[in-house]
């Protein structure tokens, strides 16, 4: 059933990776787009190599990071911009979809990794997190969220947000593993 699952996310993956480089667009600039193709990635494998160890940590990674993506989404951008249409299209499949089934799949359908790749998307969200906003200090990027726009926030606004997103990731990722290892 997990291959099933990871069968249709994939496919969802594929397609709105094709209309994002299709209408020429940076998806790599997005956390949401980068989260989602880590799912990709996780679910080609898992459907290819069934549930071996490697596979299994690369799934906790990418569901913990849709899981972060869902939440900011819903929690921090829908209210802070307003205009994101979350339940069309594609912000609908990276959103909502994918993150669900994600997450549905990893908890009740596949084997779980120890505690400690709790690390794995704290590592990924720091790195992004740096990367994003060096290239707003040096007016390479605007945003792509809000909250990176140093030029509107500054430096301190931008580094606390920083810090609450990461503390975010650290809370979803654990509770993503601690969801299974509870029961």
């Amino acid at each position: 059933m997990a291959r099933i699952i990871n069968l249709i996310i994939l496919v969802a993956e594929i397609i709105s990776l094709a209309i994002s480089l299709n209408k020429k667009e940076k998806p790599y600039i997005y956390y949401t787009q980068i989260s989602n193709s880590i799912c990709m990635a996780s679910s080609l494998l898992l459907v290819i190599f069934g549930l071996k160890m490697p596979v299994e940590i690369i799934r906790y990674t990418a569901t913990s990071m849709l899981a972060i993506t869902m939440i900011i989404t819903i929690v921090v951008l829908l209210p802070i911009l307003k205009t994101v249409r979350l339940f069309t299209g594609r912000n609908f499949v990276l959103h909502i979809f994918c993150p669900i089934l994600s997450i549905f799949s990893y908890l009740f359908l596949e084997n779980h990794v120890k505690i400690y790749f709790v690390a794995m998307p704290l590592i990924i969200t720091l790195v992004y997190g740096i990367i994003m906003r060096i290239l707003n200090a040096k007016e390479k990027v605007k945003g792509p969220y809000p909250f990176f726009e140093i030029r509107k926030n500054g430096k301190k606004a931008t580094f606390i947000w920083i810090a609450v997103v990461l503390v975010f990731t650290g809370l979803i990722s654990a509770a993503v593993g601690m969801a299974y290892w509870m029961h």
